[in-house]
């Protein structure tokens, strides 16, 4: 098996788990634009909790925010509603997570003076 049949296999297999929970969400009414502002808030909360040396409870609410990350997608090609600007959303409030609990984690060295791992952070 090639690569590209190994991966077409992987993303139908994926692509029959993901899009039925989606269908679901949106019936739901969660917008696209909104699990990806749900997303970014959550990570949010986990940076808050490894600035506060949580990194257990940090790591669940992260995981959480990352499957908001995969839905929003997910639901928006479900519902047919994909459009540049939530493609443009999406990309920024991810951008705008990741930042986020980068900068806890650069904060979370820092406070233990470990300017090695602030660098390799940063």
């Amino acid at each position: 098996m090639s690569y590209s049949q190994g991966r077409s296999r992987f993303t139908t297999l994926l692509a029959r788990i993901i899009n039925p929970i989606a269908a679901l969400l949106f019936r739901l009414n969660f917008t696209p634009n909104r699990l990806t502002m749900m997303g970014a808030m959550i990570s949010t909360v986990a940076a808050g909790f490894i600035v506060f040396h949580q990194l257990y409870w940090a790591g669940i609410i992260f995981a959480v925010a990352s499957l908001l990350d995969v839905f929003d997608g997910a639901v928006a090609r479900v519902a047919g509603k994909t459009t540049q600007f939530g493609a443009f959303l999406d990309s920024t409030f991810d951008r705008y997570a990741e930042g986020m609990v980068f900068a806890a984690i650069a904060h979370f060295y820092s406070s233990d003076e470990n300017t090695l791992m602030v660098g390799v952070t940063v």
